[in-house]
């Protein structure tokens, strides 16, 4: 299916993997233990806090051990990423929290096309480092 034909649920799903690959490429070991990381984790939940689903500071790259230790409910995991991102940074994600999201189809075509961004700085080669 061409992009020109995307509804709200495939922009949604294509917007959760370029959010995904982005963090995995910036933070590809886990920010728990240092193995490599396999998941991204939202800190703040991307379910109650949808302004935040693909904001790249919320999410959190964790191998799957500490993903699900998190999920069963070990809080040592929270409190490090507390410890090593710091005040500021919750600070700051827990005030995106209280603005409002409308999460139609435009906001989740301009974030595809914001985080697209980021993915190509990321991914696509400099032109000096193709010459050899």
């Amino acid at each position: 299916m061409k992009i020109e034909n995307w509804g709200k649920t495939q922009y949604r799903k294509k917007t959760d993997e370029l959010w995904f690959k982005i963090l995995i490429a910036l933070h590809p070991y886990c920010e728990n233990c240092g193995q490599q990381a396999t998941q991204v984790h939202h800190f703040f939940p991307r379910g109650r806090y949808s302004i935040l689903r693909h904001n790249l500071a919320n999410g959190i790259s964790l191998c799957m051990g500490c993903h699900l230790k998190h999920h069963t409910g070990d809080p040592t995991i929270e409190k490090n990423i507390l410890d090593k991102r710091g005040d500021d940074w919750y600070d700051e994600l827990l005030q995106e929290t209280k603005k409002f999201n409308k999460t139609d189809l435009a906001h989740y075509k301009k974030i595809y096309q914001e985080l697209l961004k980021v993915y190509e700085k990321l991914f696509t080669p400099h032109p000096l480092q193709l010459k050899r």
